[in-house]
């Protein structure tokens, strides 16, 4: 199975949209680690998932260390992490996505961390493909 480390930070509070999306990758069997807003870990525990908390170096910096740290296959991310894993991809490589709440989004999700994981070259070279 493949490692999922999704990045949502709402900013109104609320649960993020990326959380039914953790909760299906995790239902599948796969290691699902969110990194969000510290008032939205008892809803990503909810989910079935791990909580990683914000660092102290904003958001590229957080994510860079995240990903450093957890070795995922995907990056997944809200609309407004989106330029920090843009940031993360240029350093590192990393494969990653922005999802924007299409049915069927764990599917492609996990072909593409497939992809990712055996080098495949379908997976998006630079800009993260919006799912």
């Amino acid at each position: 199975m493949s490692r999922f480390l999704i990045a949502a930070l709402p900013s109104d509070g609320q649960p993020s949209p990326l959380l039914r999306l953790a909760r299906e990758l995790d239902t599948r069997g796969h290691v699902v680690l969110v990194y969000s807003a510290y008032d939205q870990r008892a809803a990503v525990e909810a989910a079935g998932c791990a909580f990683l908390a914000p660092l102290d170096g904003g958001r590229a910096e957080d994510l860079a260390r995240h990903v450093a740290n957890a070795q995922p296959d995907m990056l997944v991310t809200d609309s407004a992490c989106a330029p920090a894993a843009a940031a993360v991809h240029g350093r590192c490589g990393q494969p990653w996505a922005t999802f924007g709440g299409v049915p069927g989004s764990a599917d492609l999700l996990e072909r593409l961390a497939y992809e990712a994981s055996a080098g495949a070259a379908a997976v998006p070279e630079r800009t993260g493909c919006s799912v």
